[in-house]
């Protein structure tokens, strides 16, 4: 993967923890990383560059809005790649083949499709981590900005999704063997999770407890 690549983080306080132990992961792959919070819930944590819109409200036009203005800032810097992170997920060392990187018009991400879900207006989703190209983001940006910010039921992987489709993007997959993703790995899903990883999985979505971030490293050594 190239090394041009800006890292924005979608957080909030109550994950301090976990921001702190994922960043060891973040930042080799990123010249820089900013993180963007809400104004009610912030991470203060030393030396990092934060920014802070919208309350804390899950599921909400307050989460859609802070991902819109992340998303805005990260299209307006001179980055050729920006890595979209949810506080949960983040990309393994890698000693083989990666994913290649999307090119304008692209971004590179796990779709997932759900087609006849009327209670949404997108046909799929995009899961986190996400690898946009620059140019992409502008396009995604305009397209946000003529959607409601309620959109979605305020889900920032299916606003996301649903601006993609509206913007005409093209979603690169990330190839199946090297993506693990749940809402949340827990002791349950560990079995699976290991093996995914000691197969190739570098993609994770889901990490939010210690024991299971210290569970994977070691699947991925």
């Amino acid at each position: 993967m190239k090394k041009d690549i800006l890292g924005i983080v979608l957080a909030h306080g109550k994950a301090r923890e976990a921001v702190a132990r994922h960043e060891t992961l973040w930042k080799p792959m990123c010249r820089s990383l900013v993180y963007f919070t809400p104004v009610d819930d912030r991470l203060l944590l030393p030396g990092r560059v934060e920014y802070s819109v919208g309350k804390s409200q899950a599921y909400s036009a307050d989460t859609n809005l802070r991902c819109r203005e992340a998303l805005r800032f990260a299209a307006m810097t001179a980055a050729e790649y920006v890595l979209l992170f949810e506080y949960d997920s983040f990309i393994l060392p890698t000693p083989g083949v990666d994913a290649r990187p999307p090119a304008p018009g692209e971004v590179l991400a796990t779709r997932c499709s759900d087609p006849y879900n009327t209670r949404f207006q997108g046909k799929s989703f995009l899961t986190f981590p996400q690898l946009w190209h620059r140019e992409s983001l502008e396009l995604l940006v305009d397209a946000m900005d003529n959607i409601a910010l309620d959109a979605e039921g305020g889900f920032t992987d299916r606003y996301i999704g649903y601006a993609t489709e509206k913007a005409g993007l093209t979603v690169v997959p990330v190839p199946p063997a090297l993506e693990y993703s749940k809402n949340h790995i827990t002791a349950e899903d560990l079995g699976v999770a290991e093996k995914r990883i000691r197969a190739g999985a570098r993609w994770i979505h889901g990490v939010k407890d210690e024991n299971i971030f210290a569970a994977l490293l070691k699947a991925a050594a």
